[in-house]
């Protein structure tokens, strides 16, 4: 947390333009405000996103301004309802998280309404957005191995011919140690092992971006080598 506004700096100077935090990510939220206060032209050519923990559907309403005004800005480009649990694995279909995203965006403060999950009802959730036909994106725990018949793997088909953007995370967590003997030519290309494991995670055309921490500049640096 002490060193995150100069990671966000270094993170821009090296090309990253999606930005994600959360209302429960410590001072987050806080410092990314500060920084957009300090570089206003930043906002501008970046993609935000945040999230909130939510009990119903509409108390993310009311959530709203409360983020603007942590991240010190008028709009966010994209809002997730934050860890779909199992007893929400109907949500992504409901009317109510239809109507609730409907009337965020209405506000003009927001431009993307989707979910986040790592919940053991995962491949459920997901195969109901689909269904749903309403979520814009939704940020999902992934590994690149999953089997084509895969539950998961389905939902994913599912959703991307529906046009819903999907974002990786939680993709580093007990995946590195695999990744040479899965994707045997990132040692031809020379990639490290993160390097290598997002490079598979991109060439799956179904996501548009990997959502990863960036604890220290080296890793920055390594991330942003991988995309190039």
């Amino acid at each position: 947390p002490a060193g995150l506004g100069r990671l966000l700096r270094s993170a821009y100077l090296e090309g990253v333009r999606y930005f994600d935090t959360a209302e429960g990510y410590r001072n987050s939220e806080r410092v990314i405000g500060e920084w957009l206060t300090a570089a206003p032209e930043v906002r501008k050519s970046i993609f935000l996103a945040t999230k909130s923990h939510v009990k119903t559907q509409s108390d993310m309403l009311k959530k709203l301004d409360q983020r603007l005004e942590a991240l010190r800005t008028d709009y966010i480009d994209l809002l997730f309802f934050h860890g779909l649990d199992t007893a929400q694995t109907d949500w992504p279909k409901s009317k109510e998280l239809k109507e609730a995203a409907e009337a965020l965006k209405k506000t003009g403060k927001v431009k993307f309404v989707g979910f986040s999950t790592h919940d053991a009802m995962i491949a459920e959730q997901i195969k109901n957005a689909a269904e749903g036909g309403f979520v814009d994106v939704i940020m999902l725990k992934y590994t690149p191995w999953l089997d084509k018949d895969a539950p998961l793997n389905k939902a994913l088909d599912a959703c991307h011919a529906r046009g819903i953007g999907l974002v990786s995370m939680k993709q580093l967590g007990g995946q590195t140690q695999f990744t040479a003997e899965h994707v045997p030519s990132i040692k031809a290309k020379g990639l490290p092992p993160a390097q290598g494991l997002l490079q598979a995670i991109w060439t799956d055309e179904r996501f548009s971006a990997s959502c990863v921490t960036l604890r220290n500049t080296e890793q920055i640096r390594e991330n942003a080598d991988a995309a190039r």
